[in-house]
């Protein structure tokens, strides 16, 4: 695929020595996005891949690597038929997270529960043309 690099994460401890590496191939458009570490150590992340049903359109997934570098659970958002890219993840209030992500003519925002299910899916500017808002989304 055209610009998919492989994605890999590397846990150190303080004096900088390897405790483990998680690698993702490269099946990914673009570089892994907007890490977090939450207080047990879980590591979250944002990248945009194709969607698993036809026609495999690009979609954001957000993946949990566990503390010990194994992954804990993976979700995608967007539709199979529609290209649509996550810019940016922040945590939820409560728990969870907030994600934003654009399709071909909107701007998304979703919330979503600490195992990453959607709780609520807003879209602005439909039809508008303003998915160039979505990069500059600062959650």
């Amino acid at each position: 695929m055209d610009g998919a690099v492989d994605t890999s994460i590397i846990k150190t401890d303080r004096a900088g020595v390897e405790e483990w590496t998680y690698r993702q191939p490269a099946e990914a458009e673009g570089a892994a996005q907007n890490l977090l570490v939450d207080p047990d150590g879980s590591i979250y992340f944002l990248d945009n891949r194709p969607h698993p049903e036809p026609p495999h359109a690009i979609s954001p997934y957000l993946h949990k690597l566990n503390s010990d570098g194994q992954l804990g659970w993976t979700q995608h958002y967007g539709d199979a038929q529609i290209r649509e890219r996550g810019y940016a993840l922040a945590p939820g209030k409560d728990s969870g997270f907030l994600l934003s992500s654009s399709s071909e003519d909107e701007l998304l925002l979703l919330l979503t529960d600490g195992e990453g299910q959607v709780l609520s899916r807003n879209s602005y500017g439909a039809g508008n043309g303003n998915t160039e808002l979505a990069p500059a989304v600062q959650l």
